[in-house]
């Protein structure tokens, strides 16, 4: 698949590519930069690709910074937190968060398992998908990954845990549905 210089300005974060230099296209009267697309890229949400820009500064959320600031307290000090954040399309809740997931990273906790989930409007009949999404995210699953790749990552990971887990590998294959 081949893009305009256009397109690949505004995908850059959501894909790799490759240049091929200026082409005369179908359409334009001049020749134009074209780029191979090659794979994915490092995006997975409209805000992972934007992080790679600068943000305006974060105006009036510090109350809301504050409750999860307390969360993350009690749940490194021993006593577990779960936070939902939930609003209207465009109220801020992801760039929230991620403001939070900076300053979180940047105290270096150690044994700090962070995981996001995130729903979608079109995912409601599908069981169990934000879980699925967060549990694939946490194995280092790309869609990429041949079955026994997928495989190798979740026995590292669940044996590095605890051997004793190693019982659910099976279990967790199947959730995952990877044969």
């Amino acid at each position: 698949t081949y893009v305009t210089g256009e397109t690949h300005s505004l995908t850059e974060r959501y894909f790799e590519f490759r240049p091929q230099g200026m082409r005369q296209v179908k359409g334009k009267d001049k020749p134009v930069e074209v780029f191979q697309v090659v794979g994915y890229g490092t995006a997975k949400t409209r805000l992972e690709a934007a992080e790679a820009r600068s943000f305006t500064q974060l105006v009036g959320r510090k109350r809301e910074l504050a409750i999860l600031t307390e969360c993350y307290r009690k749940a490194t000090g021993g006593h577990g937190q779960v936070v939902g954040i939930v609003g209207e399309a465009g109220v801020g809740k992801s760039r929230l968060v991620l403001e939070f997931r900076r300053a979180a990273e940047s105290q270096q906790p150690q044994n700090l398992t962070y995981l996001e989930g995130q729903c979608v409007s079109f995912g409601h009949s599908m069981p169990y998908l934000p879980f699925l999404a967060l549990m694939k995210r946490y194995f280092d699953i790309q869609e990429s990954d041949r079955p026994a790749i997928a495989k190798s990552k979740i026995f590292e990971k669940i044996t590095g845990m605890d051997q004793g887990l190693k019982d659910f590998f099976p279990c967790m294959c199947d959730l995952l549905s990877i044969p």
